[in-house]
């Protein structure tokens, strides 16, 4: 999902309640359309600190027979392994876009079941992602995937990315806003990638959604959990940089006279077979 040490895998666990929210809406509109085989191998792909791959996707599973979470940060994964590993689910690093991966090499019996949520939008090479995801996928499998098309999140990145004081720290800045950021249809580009990839497509959107933090101090805790930037910067720096983030939610907009702190966002939904 992202890099990061143990203390951002126990404070995403700690502060993903958006992730965490849009992820059981997906898995409660689509469960009951999918075909659940009485052996049923499911993977996760950016499982993050394990909590959702865990606590909201295992008991929403009608039948499994594995359960395998995955994510590209070793921490996370390691976290996960010493608090969500039991019999059947199990948790290992991997980079879904490594040049030297070959999906069926590594899983040589595939996946009924492939969900992702909230990861997605990491992956600047999507035609690359898409097409390992197909082929991680056996005939008839199944694949859902949440994440972001849009957000302030990325808005703000590239505006202090811009600012003096903090580019020097964000000169890859494009690496970590959603591909489909500036798109004008991202979820007609996104059902381009699972027809190429092979996917039957059977549901695409694009949804406006709306999510609010209590306080500066609960939205301050999540983009310590996510932001890729923070760690580069000088700890004496650190909660200036997250005030100027504040800041621009503020300048966008967002901060609500009681101190609660809103936001409108888009997030793509796919349901896709192979």
């Amino acid at each position: 999902m992202f890099a990061g040490n143990m203390h951002k895998a126990q404070l995403y666990s700690s502060a993903n309640a958006l992730q965490t929210r849009d992820a059981a809406a997906a898995l409660s509109l689509y469960r009951d359309a999918m075909s659940w085989p009485d052996e049923c191998d499911v993977l996760d792909v950016g499982c993050g600190s394990g909590d959702v791959t865990s606590q909201l996707l295992l008991p929403a599973l009608k039948s499994y027979s594995s359960l395998t979470g995955v994510d590209v940060s070793q921490q996370m994964v390691k976290y996960a392994m010493s608090k969500y590993q039991q019999p059947n689910v199990t948790f290992r690093y991997l980079d879904i876009v490594a040049p030297d991966f070959r999906p069926r090499d590594l899983f040589p019996r595939g996946f009924h079941k492939v969900f992702s949520f909230y990861c997605l939008h990491w992956i600047s090479d999507q035609k690359l992602a898409f097409s390992n995801l197909s082929e991680l996928l056996l005939p008839g499998g199944e694949l859902l995937v949440v994440f972001l098309a849009s957000a302030p999140l990325f808005t703000i990145y590239e505006r202090l990315a811009k600012d003096s004081t903090w580019s020097r720290y964000m000169k890859d800045v494009s690496k970590f806003v959603s591909p489909y950021q500036h798109v004008a249809n991202p979820e007609d580009e996104l059902k381009s990638h699972l027809l190429d990839s092979g996917l039957q497509v059977k549901d695409c959107k694009c949804i406006l959604q709306h999510f609010s933090y209590p306080s500066a101090v609960a939205l301050k805790n999540a983009i310590k959990a996510v932001n890729p930037f923070l760690d580069r910067i000088p700890k004496d720096q650190q909660e200036d940089y997250l005030n100027d983030y504040i800041f621009e939610y503020g300048d966008m907009g967002y901060i609500n006279n009681d101190g609660t702190i809103a936001a409108n966002y888009k997030v793509l939904v796919a349901f896709a077979a192979k």
